[in-house]
């Protein structure tokens, strides 16, 4: 392929996107040819023999392609004599054939062409040429504008159309006579109210559904067997040089043979695996159809990215287009179902079962203090650090003998070791807790957390004994509770004045809570106390705090829909 795509400026003569002025001196057989055509789609500006190819062809060998079409599909500006969109000025004593032009033609001078400016050679002719640009002229000089010859003194032109206002050749009145005879199977657009004898005026609709494009190439008997024109018809407005074969069945024009058939229609199966295409003929009901096996390409689905799959088909049948179908799946979101801690000295994390790597419920160990064994007055005792999430432990340690007590009539005041903010475990249960205040006769203890996370029942007593002393549980530590998910009912004694954060967060079938304290206030209680909470649970208050309950619980985060009830 010759190919130009660069504009082309110049004051002068002889201007062309390929070739400005195409000549030889001794007259020898020199040529434009390429295989695949020759185009231009490059502005070409100049002054005389303006051309979107070449600006003045002289040479005795005419310029061709074996496979492909002289095309000029960019804007041609002139200002002065010969300018068309393919050649400015012919001089060659050679024919033409298969020249067209798509782009925009303006000039201010005489022999405007849509394809030639000037054909000035009466031994040739020029055949199986098309105009659809616009021809524009300006000027007092403007003259001979003709939508494929701008002035033409050669044998004949046939098989060609245009669709400009203007005649096929722009040759003046005076010059009527000569041109009688030389125009053939040549068409124009009705727009074109001064047509030549031999230029055959059509409406628009018979050069969009086919008919010019069948017609150009001969009808009955005279119909050529090397057919030059096409056109898809439905898709190509005007006929197209080696464009898609159009059959004729009576007054229908069509791409298939003795059949005008509707747009196809497509099926895919219920596991997008094929697709079927069927197209019917209007005129005798004649089906069409071919299935074909798709293939696919994928793209899985992440626990965060979507998931996609694109199917593809190609029919032999050219009458049936490529079709793709795209399916997008969700994302899988991440899993964590029966997913067993992970865990080093300082955090643990759940592993996402699907593989992708991400560590979820992320968070430092939660330690307490568990007593293994008690110390005794002649036995040392051992204790460790356990994550009461996790299950993580640090090293034992060893708690030192007790030494023997002296027994007196008193009370001792120090009967109790335990320091403040240690662990404990009661044995009567085995639930933990933590000394809040341990001097003189007050001895409290925070509830921290149950034994485990498999009980259904939990209760936390008004008080507990350690080492002899009684401790009144008077709070709930925060998450106490959190995610047993087998915990049904919860019952909270009288000494409790203070209930921490996400204490009942994740306990999916918990039923009842009864609250047997009347001391729990605004600021004893965290507005996350209650999350977790859904209408399936019912607290139970005395009934001389109800009122006052239900305000305070729907103040620090209570839905309404939970029912609050006395006992």
């Amino acid at each position: 392929m010759l190919q130009n795509k660069g504009e082309v400026t110049a004051a002068i003569t002889s201007v062309g996107g390929i070739g400005g002025h195409m000549t030889s001196s001794d007259n020898s057989n020199c040529q434009i040819q390429a295989a695949k055509g020759v185009i231009n789609t490059g502005r070409i500006i100049g002054k005389n023999s303006v051309g979107g190819v070449v600006g003045e062809y002289a040479y005795s060998a005419p310029m061709t392609s074996t496979d492909g079409f002289i095309l000029n599909k960019g804007a041609v500006e002139g200002n002065g004599d010969n300018v068309g969109g393919v050649i400015g000025r012919m001089g060659s004593n050679s024919d033409g054939s298969k020249y067209g032009n798509m782009g925009d033609v303006t000039n201010t001078g005489k022999y405007t062409g849509g394809v030639i400016g000037s054909w000035d050679s009466n031994k040739t002719s020029l055949e199986n040429a098309f105009n659809t640009g616009n021809v524009v002229v300006t000027g007092e000089d403007a003259a001979d504008v003709g939508g494929i010859a701008g002035r033409f003194t050669g044998v004949n032109i046939k098989n060609c159309y245009h669709t400009t206002e203007y005649p096929l050749i722009g040759n003046g009145e005076a010059e009527k006579d000569e041109i009688t005879g030389k125009i053939s199977n040549c068409y124009c657009m009705e727009k074109n109210t001064l047509p030549w004898d031999g230029e055959i005026t059509k409406t628009t609709k018979a050069f969009t559904d086919g008919e010019v494009a069948y017609l150009l190439d001969g009808s009955g008997d005279s119909r050529r067997a090397e057919l030059f024109w096409g056109q898809k018809i439905g898709t190509d407005q005007t006929p197209v040089l080696g464009g898609m074969t159009v059959y004729q069945d009576g007054s229908i024009y069509s791409n298939a043979d003795g059949h005008h058939y509707g747009a196809p229609q497509y099926t895919w199966s219920e596991s997008n695996m094929s697709c079927t295409a069927r197209r019917i003929c209007e005129g005798c009901e004649n089906e069409e159809s071919e299935t074909v096996t798709a293939s696919y390409t994928e793209e899985k689905a992440g626990c965060e990215t979507n998931g996609k799959k694109e199917y593809k088909v190609e029919f032999k049948n050219p009458s049936f287009e490529v079709q793709t179908k795209t399916i997008m799946t969700d994302s899988l979101g991440h899993d964590v179902t029966d997913a067993v801690w992970s865990k080093d000295e300082k955090a643990h994390w759940k592993d996402c079962k699907n593989g992708c790597g991400k560590k979820l419920e992320q968070a430092e160990h939660t330690f307490q203090t568990i007593i293994d064994r008690q110390a005794t007055e002649s036995t040392e005792g051992s204790s460790h650090e356990e994550c009461s999430v996790c299950g993580y432990q640090k090293a034992a340690v060893v708690i030192p003998v007790t030494g023997k007590e002296e027994t007196t009539n008193e009370q001792p005041s120090n009967t109790n070791t335990l320091t403040v903010g240690q662990v404990v475990v009661n044995k009567a249960d085995g639930s933990f807790y933590t000394i809040k205040k341990n001097a003189g006769k007050v001895h409290e203890v925070e509830y921290k957390a149950p034994k485990n996370k498999k009980q259904t029942k939990i209760a936390v007593p008004d008080s507990i004994k350690i080492n002899g002393a009684t401790y009144k549980v008077t709070s709930i530590a925060k998450s106490a509770f959190k995610n047993n998910k087998k915990l049904k009912t919860v019952t909270i004694g009288k000494n409790v004045s203070k209930i921490g954060k996400n204490v009942f967060s994740g306990c999916k079938k918990l039923k009842t809570i009864t609250i047997k304290s009347t001391k729990l206030k605004a600021k004893t209680l965290s507005k996350s106390t209650f999350k977790g909470i859904t209408k399936a649970t019912t607290v139970k208050v005395p009934k001389k705090k109800l009122s006052a309950y239900k305000k305070l619980f729907k103040s620090r985060g209570l839905s309404s829909k939970v029912k609050v009830k006395a006992y």
